[in-house]
């Protein structure tokens, strides 16, 4: 039987480090952010994008520059939605599509990676939901270094996605992302055994 995890977590949580943690002990994993840089590179996207925001998303040769459209929509809300209308259902259906074939593949456990799991309606595909909770500071740390972002940005960016209570509420198991390495991998060994045991 094949079980499905989807992850949850605020921005900075250490979401993806938990799959690759999974992906060590033999789950595959769904990477919502990869899929959907490969659906901007497809033209048939090309055109959408273009008919919302004309050339003001693409480079002199056509291809559509994230920097540009990034600035574009994580300004406004709204031009957020608009962008997540044409990409969550092509990230949904290729993630259908590989469930399906992991599953008659045997894979016995398939991790779902992606930022807006619930926003995007692709929680109803999990199985199980695994929340990575990390410290507010621990986020606004990581984001600063990884990202350049302050706390000011920080706040605003997730103030488009839900509370981190409801997506907590929602969860069955939370992994502490806080600390180190080893901590959280452990975490994720108890969380792999309780699914063994049932």
């Amino acid at each position: 039987m094949t079980v499905i995890i989807g992850l949850l977590g605020g921005i900075g949580s250490g979401k993806s480090e938990v799959a690759s943690y999974f992906a060590a002990s033999g789950a595959v994993v769904l990477d919502a952010d990869a899929a959907c840089h490969e659906l901007l590179e497809d033209r048939s996207v090309w055109q959408k994008l273009e008919h919302l925001w004309g050339e003001a998303v693409f480079d002199p040769d056509g291809r559509v520059n994230r920097q540009k459209l990034g600035a574009i929509v994580f300004a406004n809300e709204a031009e957020l939605r608009k962008l997540t209308t044409i990409l969550h259902p092509l990230v949904e259906r290729r993630f259908q599509d590989a469930i399906a074939r992991y599953k008659k593949e045997g894979k016995r456990l398939i991790v779902l990676d992606a930022p807006l799991l619930l926003e995007a309606g692709l929680g109803g595909l999990c199985d199980r939901l695994v929340f990575v909770h990390a410290s507010r500071a621990v986020r606004e740390e990581r984001v600063k270094s990884t990202r350049g972002w302050n706390s000011t940005e920080l706040a605003r960016r997730e103030s488009f996605q839900l509370p981190l209570c409801r997506k907590l509420l929602a969860a069955d198991f939370v992994i502490d992302n806080s600390s180190s390495r080893t901590r959280t991998q452990l975490q994720v060994h108890r969380i792999l055994k309780t699914l063994e045991a049932n």
